[in-house]
């Protein structure tokens, strides 16, 4: 399986048929995968040290605060 890679660069300007196909392709990652790569962002560090911190601290969290953010579709 390989990881999505969506440029998001569509999401930021006006409503387009680009800026829908982005959204049904995030849609899809989100469903099919359950998570994808951005790429595009608008500037330069759209992700700053702050925010990096804040994403990285979920994987610190003990395994069942873990759980509970999980996708909950399992088949």
């Amino acid at each position: 399986m390989a990881i999505p890679n969506v440029s998001i660069r569509s999401l930021f300007g006006p409503a387009s048929k680009e800026r829908e196909a982005t959204d049904e392709a995030i849609f899809a990652a989100a469903i099919n995968e359950g998570f994808l790569t951005v790429t595009d962002l608008p500037y330069e560090n759209a992700v700053n040290e702050v925010a990096k911190r804040s994403l990285l601290a979920l994987f610190s969290l003990p395994a069942e605060k873990q759980r509970r953010l999980w996708k909950q579709n399992f088949e």
